[in-house]
C-alpha cells in the first residue's frame, strides 16, 4: 500500500467469488515466474510494475500499467470467478481513505464491531495518559534495568 502511494498508483480490490469452494492443500507450494518473465537482477529496469497482494480470497492490485493490471485482472478471471471491486476502500479490516495528501488507514469499524460485542457502545470516551501530540523518542528518559517484562 505505501508502494503504491508514494509512486502514485492505483490500488485497487478484487475478491475471489465463493474462494472457499477451491479446495485445500495439505503440503506448501513454492512459485516461479512462468518461462519468458524476466528475473529482476541489480542494474536491470523494467518499464511496467505489477502488485498482486493477495490474503485468502481478498486481493489488491498495483502497478503502473493499466493495461498490465487489466491483463492480470482477466488472468485471474479465467482461473476464478473475481468480483472488480475498485479503488481499494476496505481490505482485511483497514479502511482505507485516499487523498492527494496520501492514504488513511482506520479501524473504525473493526472497533465499533468490538464495543458492540461487549455492549460499550454508550461509553464515553477517556483520555489517555499522554498528552496529544507527544513526540516519543529512543533518546528520552533513563533505560529500565530490566526491560524483558515490558
Amino acid at each position: 500500500m505505501a508502494l503504491a502511494v508514494a509512486k502514485g498508483w492505483p490500488l485497487l480490490q478484487l475478491d475471489v467469488n465463493n474462494a472457499f469452494l477451491h479446495g485445500h492443500l495439505d503440503e506448501e507450494v513454492y512459485m516461479l515466474p512462468p518461462e519468458g518473465y524476466m528475473i529482476q537482477t541489480p542494474g536491470q529496469i523494467t518499464s511496467t510494475v505489477s502488485w498482486p497482494c493477495s490474503y485468502v480470497d481478498d486481493i489488491l492490485l498495483s502497478g503502473n500499467s493499466e493495461t498490465e493490471i487489466a491483463a492480470i485482472k482477466s488472468h485471474l478471471d479465467t482461473l476464478f470467478t473475481i468480483k472488480d471491486l475498485g479503488h481499494a476502500k476496505y481490505f482485511l479490516g483497514l479502511e482505507l481513505a485516499r487523498s492527494a495528501h496520501g492514504l488513511l488507514v482506520t479501524q473504525q469499524k473493526y472497533l465499533t464491531d468490538i464495543l458492540r460485542d461487549v455492549h460499550m457502545l454508550d461509553s464515553r470516551p477517556a483520555p489517555t495518559p499522554l498528552p496529544p501530540g507527544l513526540k516519543l523518542s529512543a533518546d528520552d528518559g533513563t533505560l529500565l534495568f530490566d526491560p524483558g517484562p515490558f
